[in-house]
C-alpha cells in the first residue's frame, strides 16, 4: 500500500474482468469497485481501464502509471469524481496516459500532476475536466509532461493554488489545436530551470492573470489559437514578445495584441507577414540589447520578391518613417544592398534606435509596387556596460574563473576563494541572470581580510570606465543564513575601498540583492582602472566566515532607482511625477484612516438551528465547524501592517482531511506574497507557514484539545521572526522574514482565503490576537502550562465563542486601534493619527513637483 494520500482502501487495476470497464468488480484487486474515499492505481502496462457513458466512477485519489508503464486510462463518457490528486506518470520509472474524449472529471480538492518525476500524458478530444487545485505538468528534473488539447474544456478553477505550472525543474509541453483551457490564476512556464512550451495551434486559452510568468528557457508559440487575458495586458505581453518568449509561427509571423476596452480583456493572436515585406527582424522589435564597442549587426529575412534592400537607420521614429532614398537630404538612408544585414557601428548607452527595410525589385516578373515600404522597427541599447556576468567561464584552464580573478587560495593572508572547490566551479541553479553565478567564500578567522580581485584589462570592459559616461557600479549578491554578519563587505577600485552601506544582516538573506555604488565615491580617474576587488574586512578579534554568490557586475548611467532617489510626488515608482501619479491620487481621493475596535467574526454557512454552538465538557461554550463549508470571516481591514503580533487559540480537531484544511488564513492584499497560515498536514499534524517557509509540525491527534500560538516578533534589523508554539512549548522559529506592511486579504478561521477551500472539521475556543509579540512564559499562561505569566498587553481581537445562537462571534476586546491610511497618495504627513485623508494638501505636494524627474546618481 502507498503511504501517500492515505485513504479507506487502495484498489489496484488487475484487468481480470470481462471487458475493460471501471465498473466491473473483477477488474480490481481486491474485487469490488472503488468508492469516493478509496485510492486507485492503474499500473498494468497496455491494459486500458475504460470509463464510458455507463460509468459513474469515484475515488479518493488516483495514480495512472506508478513505477511502471505505459499504463492507460480511457474515458469516453460518464463521470469521474475525486476527492484528492490525480497523478499521471510517477515516479521516475512511471509512465501514464489518460485519453479523454467525453464525460466529466472533477478532482474535488485535488491537483492534477502530469509527469512528476516520471512521464505523463493527457490527451483531450472532448469532455470537461475541472481541476480544483493547481495543474503541474513536467515537475522535477526527471519529470516530462505532455498535454494535448484537441477538443473539450480544461478548467483550473482554484483552491489553495490555482496556477498552471508547466516545467518547474522538468520538461512540459502543451499542444493545443482546439477546445478551451480556463486558468483562474496564472500560467507559470519553465520555472527553476525547467523547459516549458505552449504551442497554441488552435482553440482558446483563457488566463486569469494579465502577466503570464515565462522563464527564459520557455516559449509560447501562437499560430491559429487565441490567448485571452483580463484587463489591459498589452504592456507585459509586449515585454514577453520583445524578449522572444511569445512568438508567432515559430518566429515567421507577428504576434497581434489587442485590448478591448468594452470587454476589459486582451487577446493575443498570430498573423503572417505580407509576402512583399522584410520580416523577422533581429534584434526583435522593441528589444533591449547589450552595449558593445562595435555596435549591433541588424538583420532580417527578405520579402518573397526582394532582389535588394534599402536600409534606413536613425534615432527618430518620424524621420525613419518618412525617409526616402536620397542620402544627402535624408541621412537616415544608409544605401541599397543585397545582404540581409547591416552593421550599425558604435552606439550610445541607453538610446533607442529605429530602422526600416524597403524591399526592392524592378524586374519585369516582379509584382508592381517596388520599393515595398517596410515596418519601422526599434531596439534600445541597454543603459549599462557589462563588467563581468560570469557566463563565459568554464572548468577548463585557462578559461576557469580563478585564472582571471585572483583569490586567497593557499594564501595565509587572504581568506577568500572564488568558485566551488569541488565539482564544477560555478553555481547554475541560483543565478540572477543568464546561466551561471559564482561563489565568494570569506574566512577572516584565518586572515584579517578576504578579497577577490581582477584586472579589468582581462575583461571585455577594459580599463577605461569613462566610455558611455557611466555613473554607478552595480553588483548583485545572494546571502546565506549562516553567514557571519560581523565582517565588513566592500568593493575596491585601484586600492580605494567603498564599504557596503546596507544592513549587515543583508548577508544572511537568501535572495538576490543589488548593491549600487556611486562611482564618484571612489574619487578616481576612471579612464585607467587596473584593479576591481570585492572583499570582507575583519571587524572583530575573532573574525567571521561565510559565503555569498555574485552575479551581474555592471556599470550604469544615471537611472531610475526609486529606493535611492525619486520625487516625493512619484506614486508609481517611475521616478517622475505625471498623469499616472495623478490618476492614483484620484482613485484614492478622500480615503482616510480611522480609529475603531476590532470587528465581530461573521459565521459563514453555519447551520440555522444554532447547533454550531456547543457545550464542551472541558472548554465550556465553543464553536464547532463541520469541515464541509463552515468558516468565520475576520475583517481584513483590521490586519493592516500585521507584525509584532500574537495569534492564540484552543483547538480540538475532529477529523483530518485532504488537502490540508486551514486553522487560520492570512494573506497580503498587494502583489507581494505574504502568508501566515496555520493548517493541517496529513494525519494528526498541524504546521504553520510564515511567508515562504514552514515551521516544525505539531502532533495533535483527533478529539483532543490543544493550545496553539503563532508569534510574529519584530527584530532590530527591521525584519521579523515567526515562532510556533504547541501546548505552551516552542516548536520552532523562522528568523529573518520581512515585516508585513499594507493591507490584508482572506483573513479567516476554518478555511483558506475567505471560504474558497480548505475547510476544517474542528471545535474552536478562545481565539485571540494580541497587539504585541508575547513572551514564551506568557504563551505558557495561555496554554495553562506551569511557569506561565499572565499577558498584560492589549488584545486586538478576542472571540470567546460563548454564544448560544446566531451567526456572530462577538469580539469582547474594547481596544481601540488605528486603521491606517495605506494609500501611496498620502503625501502630506503632518495630519494627526485618526485625521489622515487624501485631499488637497496631498495634491499640493504632488503639484509642486509636477513633471519633475529624478534619476540616481
Amino acid at each position: 500500500m502507498l503511504s501517500v494520500d492515505a485513504s479507506a482502501d487502495d484498489f489496484f487495476w488487475d484487468n481480470g474482468g470481462d471487458g475493460p470497464l471501471w465498473s466491473l468488480t473483477d477488474n480490481w484487486n481486491p474485487d469490488g469497485v472503488p468508492g469516493s474515499d478509496d485510492g486507485v492505481q492503474i499500473n498494468i502496462p497496455d491494459a486500458n481501464c475504460l470509463i464510458d457513458s455507463s460509468v459513474n466512477a469515484a475515488c479518493g485519489f488516483m495514480y495512472v502509471g506508478y513505477s511502471t508503464g505505459p499504463c492507460y486510462l480511457d474515458m469516453t463518457g460518464g463521470t469521474l469524481s475525486m476527492g484528492g490528486h490525480l497523478r499521471i506518470g510517477e515516479p521516475s520509472s512511471g509512465e501514464g496516459v489518460f485519453n479523454m474524449s467525453g464525460g466529466t472529471v472533477n478532482t474535488g480538492n485535488g491537483r492534477l500532476w502530469i509527469g512528476i518525476n516520471g512521464t505523463g500524458t493527457l490527451i483531450m478530444t472532448g469532455g470537461e475536466m475541472t481541476v480544483a487545485d493547481k495543474l503541474e505538468l513536467g515537475k522535477n528534473a526527471s519529470g516530462t509532461g505532455w498535454l494535448y488539447i484537441h477538443g473539450g474544456t480544461l478548467n483550473i478553477t482554484g483552491g489553495e493554488s490555482d496556477d498552471f505550472e508547466i516545467a518547474k525543474y522538468g520538461t512540459g509541453n502543451v499542444y493545443m489545436t482546439g477546445g478551451e483551457i480556463n486558468v483562474t490564476d496564472n500560467i507559470k512556464l519553465g520555472q527553476s530551470g525547467g523547459t516549458g512550451r505552449i504551442y497554441l495551434y488552435g482553440g482558446t486559452f483563457n488566463n486569469g492573470n494579465d502577466n503570464p510568468i515565462i522563464d527564459e528557457n520557455s516559449i509560447i508559440d501562437i499560430t491559429e489559437g487565441t490567448l485571452v487575458l483580463p484587463g489591459d495586458a498589452t504592456s507585459p505581453i509586449n515585454d514577453h514578445i520583445l524578449n522572444g518568449l511569445i512568438k508567432a509561427y515559430d518566429g515567421d509571423g507577428r504576434v497581434v495584441v489587442i485590448y478591448d476596452n468594452s470587454a476589459d480583456q486582451t487577446t493575443v493572436n498570430a498573423a503572417m507577414v505580407d509576402p512583399e515585406l522584410a520580416w523577422n527582424p533581429s534584434p526583435v522589435n522593441l528589444a533591449t540589447v547589450p552595449w558593445t564597442t562595435t555596435g549591433q549587426t541588424i538583420s532580417w529575412k527578405p520579402g518573397e520578391y526582394a532582389a535588394s534592400h534599402d536600409v534606413y537607420f536613425g534615432t527618430d521614429w518620424d524621420d525613419m518613417n518618412d525617409a526616402d532614398n536620397t542620402p544627402v537630404a535624408r541621412p537616415e538612408y544608409k544605401g541599397n544592398q543585397d545582404p540581409c544585414s547591416y552593421d550599425t557601428g558604435p552606439l550610445d548607452l541607453g538610446t533607442t534606435y529605429y530602422w526600416r527595410i524597403n524591399e526592392v525589385n524592378d524586374n519585369a516578373w516582379a509584382p508592381s509596387g517596388s520599393p515595398w515600404k517596410g515596418t519601422v522597427w526599434e531596439f534600445t541599447v541597454a543603459d549599462y556596460l557589462i563588467v563581468d556576468v560570469f557566463e563565459d567561464y568554464n572548468d577548463t584552464i585557462p578559461y576557469a574563473v580563478y585564472n582571471t580573478w585572483t583569490d586567497g587560495y593557499e594564501i595565509d593572508t587572504n581568506g577568500s576563494t572564488i568558485g566551488y572547490l569541488e565539482g564544477t566551479a560555478y553555481e547554475t541553479e541560483i543565478v540572477h541572470g543568464g546561466n551561471q553565478s559564482v561563489q565568494l567564500e570569506y574566512d577572516n578567522s584565518i586572515a584579517n581580510n578576504s578579497e577577490i580581485t581582477v584586472n579589468p584589462a582581462d575583461l571585455a570592459i577594459g580599463p577605461d570606465w569613462t566610455i558611455g559616461s557611466p555613473k554607478a557600479l552595480s553588483i548583485w549578491f545572494y546571502g546565506d543564513p549562516n553567514n557571519a554578519v560581523t565582517e565588513q563587505m566592500y568593493v575596491k577600485l585601484n586600492g580605494v575601498k567603498v564599504k557596503y552601506d546596507g544592513q549587515p544582516y543583508d548577508l544572511t538573506k537568501i535572495t538576490w540583492q543589488e548593491w549600487n555604488i556611486d562611482l564618484a565615491a571612489f574619487d578616481l580617474n576612471l579612464s585607467s582602472i587596473t584593479e576591481l576587488g570585492i572583499g570582507f574586512d575583519r571587524t572583530g578579534t575573532a573574525g567571521g566566515s561565510g559565503t555569498i554568490l555574485i552575479d551581474d557586475i555592471r556599470l550604469y548611467r544615471s537611472r531610475c532607482i526609486p529606493s535611492l532617489s525619486k520625487p516625493a510626488g512619484d506614486l508609481d515608482n517611475d521616478c517622475d511625477v505625471d498623469y499616472d501619479d495623478l490618476s492614483i491620487m484620484v482613485d484614492d481621493w478622500l480615503e482616510t484612516d480611522y480609529d475603531a475596535v476590532g470587528n465581530d467574526g461573521i459565521l459563514q454557512n453555519f447551520p440555522t438551528d444554532n447547533s454550531q454552538w456547543v457545550n464542551d465538557p472541558i472548554r465550556g461554550r465553543c464553536l464547532q465547524f463541520d469541515g464541509v463549508d463552515d468558516w468565520v470571516d475576520i475583517d481584513d481591514s483590521q490586519m493592516s501592517n500585521f507584525h509584532d503580533k500574537t495569534i492564540s487559540l484552543w483547538l480540538n480537531i475532529r477529523q483530518f482531511a485532504e488537502p490540508y484544511p486551514y486553522v487560520f488564513s492570512f494573506q497580503n492584499a498587494g502583489d507581494t506574497p505574504y502568508r501566515i497560515y496555520i493548517r493541517t498536514r496529513g494525519e494528526n499534524v498541524v504546521r504553520a507557514r510564515f511567508v515562504e517557509d514552514y515551521l516544525p509540525d505539531f502532533s495533535t491527534g483527533t478529539n483532543v484539545w490543544h493550545h496553539m500560538a503563532f508569534v510574529i516578533r519584530d527584530t532590530i534589523d527591521g525584519m521579523c521572526t515567526g515562532e510556533f508554539y504547541g501546548d505552551g512549548d516552542l516548536l520552532g522559529q523562522l528568523p529573518r522574514q520581512p515585516r508585513h506592511s499594507g493591507g490584508a486579504k482572506g483573513v479567516s478561521l476554518g478555511s483558506f482565503n475567505d471560504g474558497s477551500s480548505g475547510f476544517l472539521n474542528a471545535i474552536y475556543d478562545e481565539f485571540r490576537i494580541y497587539n504585541s509579540a508575547l513572551s514564551a512564559n506568557e504563551i505558557k499562561y495561555l496554554a495553562g502550562s506551569a511557569g506561565g505569566v499572565e499577558p498584560t498587553d492589549d488584545i486586538l481581537l478576542h472571540y470567546k465563542f460563548d454564544e448560544v445562537s446566531g451567526f456572530t462571534a462577538k469580539n469582547s476586546s474594547t481596544y481601540v486601534f488605528n486603521r491606517p491610511l495605506l494609500s501611496a497618495a498620502e503625501l502630506y504627513k503632518n495630519e494627526a493619527q485618526g485625521s489622515r485623508v487624501v485631499n488637497f494638501r496631498d495634491f499640493a505636494v504632488l503639484a509642486e513637483m509636477w513633471l519633475e524627474k529624478q534619476l540616481w546618481p
